[in-house]
C-alpha cells in the first residue's frame, strides 16, 4: 500500500552524506525518486525482477529474504529497522524462486528503475542514483562477509551471533526460520536454546 513521501529521518542518507559526499540538492533528487510502502504483516513479494531490480530499505519493520532450492526453503537474510533488504544474488538465474516475507507491519521505502525509466526521468544516469545502489551493494558485501563468517563457527557461537546482531530477532522470526539462516538443524537449536548442547 503506497504512503506520502516525506522528509523523515533515514540512515541511509546520512550514510550518502559521508561516504558519497552528497549535496543538499543531491538529497533532495534522491528523496523526491523515493516511494514509500507499507505492507502487511505475512505479505510476500515473489516477482524475481521486482526483488532484484529494485533497492528496499526498511524504515521500520522486519523482512527476510529467502529462496527455494530442489523444494526445499533457505533463508538468506532477515532486515530490520534501517536496513536494506538484501536478496541472494548468487541464486538468481539457477532457478530458484526468491521471495521477500513482512514478518510484521513494515514501511519500506525503495527507488524503481522500470518506472524511472518508463517516465523517462534522468534519476537512472544520475550521480545521486548510482550512490543509492552502490550504498545498497556496499551493505550487500558486509552482510556477506559476515555471514561468511558466521558459518565458520561452531552452532552455539552462530546463535550467540545472531542474537547479538539482531536483538529483536526472535521477537519477529520463527525458530524453524532461524535454524535454517543459522544452517542447523532445529533440534540443535533447541538443544541450545535449553543449554544441552
Amino acid at each position: 500500500m503506497p504512503i506520502d513521501n516525506c522528509d523523515r529521518p533515514l540512515k541511509f542518507i546520512d550514510d550518502l552524506r559521508r561516504i558519497f559526499k552528497i549535496t543538499a540538492d543531491e538529497e533532495r533528487t534522491i528523496r523526491e525518486q523515493l516511494t514509500y510502502k507499507l505492507y502487511p504483516k505475512g505479505y510476500v513479494i515473489d516477482g524475481p525482477n521486482e526483488i532484484l531490480q529494485n533497492r528496499f530499505y526498511i524504515i521500520n519493520g522486519v523482512a527476510r529474504t529467502y529462496y527455494i532450492y530442489k523444494g526445499r526453503e533457505f533463508n538468506y537474510s532477515f532486515s530490520f529497522n534501517d536496513q536494506f533488504v538484501l536478496p541472494p544474488l548468487t541464486v538468481h538465474g539457477k532457478g530458484e524462486k526468491i521471495f521477500i516475507q513482512f514478518l510484521t507491519d513494515t514501511e519500506l521505502c525503495h527507488i524503481t528503475p522500470r518506472a524511472a525509466a518508463r517516465e523517462n526521468l534522468p534519476i537512472l544516469d544520475t550521480r545521486e542514483f548510482q550512490s543509492f545502489v552502490n550504498l545498497a551493494l556496499i551493505e550487500q558485501l558486509k552482510y556477506m562477509e559476515e555471514v561468511m563468517y558466521m558459518l565458520r563457527m561452531e552452532a552455539a557461537d552462530r546463535y550467540r551471533w545472531v542474537l547479538e546482531k539482531y536483538p529483536q530477532i526472535l521477537e519477529a522470526v520463527s525458530l524453524t526460520q532461524l535454524a535454517s539462516f543459522l544452517n542447523i538443524t532445529k533440534e540443535t537449536l533447541y538443544r541450545i536454546r535449553s543449554g544441552k548442547y
